[in-house]
């Protein structure tokens, strides 16, 4: 165990100081010769008299000594302070960016090894090839950037860090990822930054782009920016979206759809034959068999009081090495419990407003005019209709229809003419499954938004459905145009629409989809990174020394042993 003053370079002076004076003491201790009883004292006399001339050699015999002595202190007192050897180059500064994505689960690396497990043994090349007074941050990359391990050089401790990554269930932002390394480089020189990914992002154009202009910011800003690509293969069959809800006319039964996809991007061109199983309770519900081809396979659902309110799907591949990715292999969809929902609807007379309410049974619906007071004080829902106002009541969404009057919850600049959905998120639980781009709309007004808005559904000239979502207060659905000033309620689309905004507002979604909403994460083809260093192999290792204080150490041993071997040769004495 190191003492606590070794690491003063005043108190490790001052100890050789107090170690060199009490070596030199004992070496001027006075010799105290022993009596000798001898026959006759004029011959020993004699005898001392001609050893007079090598007193100066003994003289000399001596300091060696004390030199070797006082050399072996020193030593020994310098390797306590655990010196390191001088680097010639400049400590290098290094972030670490493990992707944690579900794709980096895929089983597709030698000898059976995941992809993460991949990221993990290049990283440990990586720290291995660090010198000793380099730095390392080590960053999972999921949604977020999460610091696995902070700025530190290579310990033990670093490595059990690495260990334990860890696959989530995120998406990776690499373009946040890459912010984040560049926040953490600021103001350190020679950095660099590792991407440990299988490049398997499948970004839209417009993220794409972002990751594009972040890489160009670091080129500009010095700092090198490296892939390395994890993974193989691209075969993969998954479940990408299931999702059920109360049958709109029984609400013992439950319809919805399952959806199962392969990916491939070459290789295999025949069907894949896989086993799909719906378990409620642990019971199957649907056993199918299914072929699975380029295009993917919908099957609608329809249960009927299931045994449980937990409904598993999965899906089990019958060929082998054609499924690399077992995590988008099952889905779970939870039914909420059932619950009544407290509407509020203000309106001056909207009869498909009227028509819509009677959609669900669960709901418990109050219709009163502008001028006229609700009977409660709280409410799951208020919808406000045209220029109505909203009135002093607790509620958790709102739901306004061309908001209108001096106390719009909207605002709007203006009208627009002729508008139609040009486009619309369709994932997004109020649009899903639903068709809006044929609707007829006479007139909307152009609806102001603002910064965190969502815009659901929009125009070319101005958004037409919009969602805002405040940290604090109700959430706000804006529907830009009058049922009467449009054909949506003659269209299928309608009820759906009207029952997804009230079960979103009121806090009940009765659709739910599985942790893969999208199948993004499903496309596992390992792509390289555009505008980074790709390589295959981690970077040259810096020359590696024993510890200085071994060197030490053994120098001090050496000394010994030379102590040791003139002390009985008679050279020192």
């Amino acid at each position: 165990m190191r003492l606590p003053f070794i690491f003063d370079p005043t108190r490790v002076a001052i100890a050789l100081g107090i170690a060199a004076v009490v070596v030199t003491i004992l070496y001027l201790l006075k010799e105290r010769y022993r009596p000798i009883v001898v026959s006759y004292l004029p011959l020993w006399e004699q005898s001392v008299r001609k050893s007079t001339p090598l007193a100066l050699a003994r003289r000399l015999r001596k300091l060696l000594s004390l030199l070797l002595q006082m050399a072996i202190v020193a030593l020994t007192v310098w390797a306590l302070t655990d010196p390191a050897w001088r680097e010639s180059r400049e400590p290098r500064n290094t972030v670490i960016l493990i992707d944690v994505s579900p794709s980096m689960s895929a089983h597709d690396g030698a000898q059976g090894l995941t992809r993460i497990e991949q990221a993990i043994a290049f990283a440990g090349k990586i720290e291995r090839a660090a010198a000793e007074d380099d730095s390392i941050l080590l960053v999972g990359l999921s949604t977020t950037p999460v610091v696995v391990r902070a700025w530190s050089s290579a310990d033990p401790a670093w490595r059990s860090a690495l260990e334990e990554v860890e696959v989530t269930e995120g998406q990776a932002d690499i373009a946040q990822g890459l912010r984040f390394a560049r926040a953490a480089l600021t103001g350190r020189d020679g950095g660099e930054i590792w991407i440990l990914s299988d490049g398997a992002f499948n970004l839209e154009e417009s993220r794409a782009r972002d990751v594009e202009d972040v890489l160009t910011n670091l080129e500009k800003s010095g700092i090198t920016v490296n892939h390395h690509r994890c993974g193989r293969q691209d075969d993969n069959a998954a479940i990408i979206r299931f999702a059920l809800r109360q049958d709109l006319r029984d609400r013992m039964r439950f319809v919805g759809q399952l959806e199962v996809a392969r990916f491939s991007q070459g290789g295999h061109n025949a069907p894949l034959p896989v086993r799909l199983e719906v378990r409620s309770g642990g019971h199957p519900v649907l056993t199918r068999k299914l072929e699975l081809s380029s295009e993917s396979e919908k099957i609608w659902l329809d249960l009927l009081s299931p045994p449980s309110r937990e409904i598993e799907a999965e899906i089990e591949p019958e060929v082998e090495g054609r499924d690399h990715l077992e995590a988008d292999n099952r889905a779970t969809v939870t039914l909420p419990e059932e619950t009544a929902l407290k509407i509020l609807a203000i309106s001056r007379g909207n009869t498909y407003l009227q028509a819509a309410l009677l959609l669900s049974p669960s709901w418990e619906a109050e219709w009163i005019g502008p001028d006229a007071s609700p009977s409660l004080d709280e409410y799951d829902v208020v919808i406000l209709d045209g220029d109505a106002s909203l009135p002093d009541v607790e509620t958790r969404g709102i739901l306004a229809i061309h908001p209108t009057g001096e106390k719009a919850i909207f605002e709007s600049d203006g009208v627009i003419e002729m508008p139609s959905f040009d486009t619309f998120d369709r994932e997004h639980p109020i649009t899903r499954w639903t068709n809006l781009y044929n609707v007829n709309i006479g007139s909307a007004l152009n609806l102001v938004t603002e910064k965190d808005d969502r815009i659901i559904g929009r125009s070319k000239e101005g958004p037409l459905m919009v969602l805002r979502e405040p940290e604090e207060g109700p959430r706000l659905i804006a529907l830009a145009f009058e049922l009467s000033a449009s054909d949506l309620p003659m269209r299928a689309a309608w009820p759906l629409l009207f029952l997804n905004t009230i079960n979103y507002l009121g806090g009940e979604n009765l659709e739910v989809a599985s942790s893969r909403a999208s199948p993004r994460e499903s496309r596992i083809a390992p792509t390289w990174i555009r505008g980074t260093k790709h390589h295959g192999s981690p970077p040259a290792s810096s020359p590696r020394r024993p510890p200085l204080w071994l060197v030490i150490v053994l120098g001090v041993t050496l000394l010994f042993a030379m102590e040791w071997f003139t002390y009985h040769k008679r050279i020192t004495v």
